[in-house]
């Protein structure tokens, strides 16, 4: 996102959001690089399990169900001759695992319930009058060949409640970013009570989903995420400016 403006009022997941074409030609790229070499776990997983590792952020099962569709798609180009049955039988096989594709895609976006607490929440409206949300996104859970095996060997239910698990454990870290120059207009004192107000409500929110123990960091709104400087922080109950909330430095951020 380094160099682009990002639209205010939008939400942004850090490491996230990224478009299916780019998704696909990277995931392709390491299906190519690790078949150079020793063989993968994911050539023995069954569609299903590739599915749900594909649930989790896996780039390794979205290039091998990515093969998959295509070389399906080539064996019909071949037996275009062949009889109507067995090329309705290749069709269904294909759409079942672009449909399994699509299905985790699918799962990496669902609402989570942090992301139904963050509709909750007051956007552009006091305390805080917030332009945008940030939030993290959830650690690598396959970040290994040996954690693919294992996850690949799990039952079909198993590895459903593993992706339940992974989404209502997610980010707890919400940053709420703010027009600077309109902070600094505020009083030490207007800044402190604005914070504490709107973490109040925040965690009313939040304990309601089962997320007691959020942390909220205000953060000021700049042209990208790589940089979010705390300017205040809520947590554990309470509230507290940082010295960057306290005093602007000079000139600006």
């Amino acid at each position: 996102m380094q160099g682009a403006t990002l639209p205010k009022g939008h939400r942004v997941s850090r490491l996230r959001i990224v478009t299916l074409v780019i998704a696909v030609a990277v995931a392709v790229g390491v299906f190519f690089l690790i078949r150079g070499g020793e063989s993968s776990p994911e050539e023995k997983a069954t569609n299903a399990a590739l599915s749900s590792a594909l649930a989790l952020g896996s780039p390794e099962a979205e290039a091998e169900l990515e093969r998959r569709s295509e070389e399906l798609q080539g064996e019909q180009e071949r037996k275009a001759a062949a009889s109507e049955r067995e090329l309705r039988r290749l069709e269904d096989k294909s759409d079942r695992i672009d449909d399994l594709g699509w299905r985790a895609f699918n799962e990496q976006f669902r609402k989570t319930p942090f992301d139904e607490g963050i509709d909750k929440l007051p956007l552009r409206k006091p305390p805080l009058d917030v332009e945008q949300w940030v939030t993290d996104s959830p650690p690598d859970k396959l970040p290994t060949k040996a954690a693919r095996e294992r996850f690949y060997r799990m039952s079909d239910r198993e590895r459903a409640a593993a992706v339940r698990k992974f989404y209502r454990s997610g980010p707890k870290k919400l940053y709420a970013r703010i027009d600077p120059d309109r902070w600094y207009r505020m009083s030490q004192r207007e800044r402190a009570a604005a914070v504490r107000e709107f973490y109040r409500q925040a965690e009313k929110v939040f304990r309601k989903k089962g997320i007691p123990d959020f942390v909220l960091v205000v953060t000021p709104l700049t042209k990208t995420t790589e940089h979010l400087p705390p300017l205040a922080v809520g947590r554990d109950g309470s509230t507290s400016l940082t010295p960057l909330g306290r005093s602007r430095p000079k000139p600006g951020i």
